[in-house]
């Protein structure tokens, strides 16, 4: 199965997505190459970059991918952003990291668990429940809010663990992964590729060098990437890696809850790609939304005095 597609593709395809600023995006690629001669390129076989490592299925079968295809030196983080279903997310990402070691060996390192709540729990919660309201109400956009400036919280992060590594065990990286696809993209503003260069171009520009670099493989249009969740599921099962202890429900009951939106795409994307989903989905009874509810308030007030 070929995953890649041309540039033109790519761009013809990009002119056509609501949450793309076309005009930004080529201004800002065009200072990146004016100042270091290229948009984006592949580090050399072995070299070391971090991934940004949630558990869930994308970032777990592009890590897979990065491994794989292209035999880089994995160094994956996993951040604690203080969701409900940290624990079922960081459960998958331990699993996967073991997996990824066992075939892999050297080249993926241990994972690196980093606790930042985003936002900060003392702001937290009007912010999370507004980030699932559509941005335009008044038409048929499938918009939401997200949290506000997501991805580049998440980027700071990354951009200072690898400082971290250079000052602690002289290892230097300069490339980070994070796991947006296609279709993330026409949902959170912050997701597009419009997204992922401005952020690069913001590390870029910050930390005065610009051999830094930021992106999610899977919209890496550079090496021909274009991709939606369920090539990639396809492509993972093609090369024996499955994906059915990967995490997607937004809650963090025994099971996939089957109906949240999350669940709602695993499920997809999975018919979209021929490959049988083994992912066991099961609407929590009523003595289970009970227990969650008590939970979820005990856990909420913890967090409070000990996150």
């Amino acid at each position: 199965m070929s995953i890649t597609k041309s540039k033109n593709t790519i761009k013809k395809k990009i002119k056509h997505r609501e949450l793309e600023n076309i005009e930004a995006l080529k201004q800002i690629e065009d200072t990146l190459s004016k100042n270091r001669g290229f948009v984006f390129k592949l580090p050399k076989e072995q070299s070391p970059v971090i991934m940004l490592f949630s558990g869930g299925m994308d970032s777990v079968a592009l890590t897979f991918m990065l491994l794989e295809k292209y035999k880089l030196h994995i160094y994956p983080i996993f951040i604690k952003r203080s969701q409900q279903r940290t624990g079922k997310e960081l459960k998958s990402a331990k699993f996967y990291i073991s997996e990824l070691q066992k075939r892999y060996g050297n080249l993926c390192e241990n994972l690196e668990v980093i606790k930042s709540a985003i936002p900060p729990n003392k702001i937290r919660y009007p912010l999370a429940l507004f980030s699932n309201t559509p941005y335009y109400k008044k038409t048929k956009s499938k918009q939401l809010k997200g949290l506000p400036v997501y991805t580049l919280s998440l980027a700071s992060l990354a951009v200072q663990y690898a400082c971290f590594l250079k000052i602690t065990k002289k290892i230097t990286v300069r490339t980070i992964f994070c796991g947006f696809t296609v279709g993330d993209g026409t949902v959170m503003a912050y997701e597009t590729l419009t997204a992922l260069r401005s952020t690069m171009a913001s590390i870029c520009l910050l930390q005065n060098d610009f051999s830094w670099q930021f992106t999610s493989l899977a919209l890496e249009k550079e090496l021909g990437f274009f991709l939606e969740k369920h090539e990639i599921i396809k492509w993972c099962n093609e090369h024996s890696f499955k994906l059915d202890k990967t995490w997607s429900c937004y809650y963090s009951f025994h099971y996939h809850c089957g109906e949240c939106m999350g669940c709602g795409a695993r499920q997809e994307h999975f018919r979209k790609s021929d490959v049988k989903d083994t992912t066991i989905y099961q609407k929590p009874n009523r003595l289970e939304q009970i227990l969650y509810k008590i939970w979820s308030k005990t856990y909420e007030a913890y967090r409070q005095f000990n996150f």
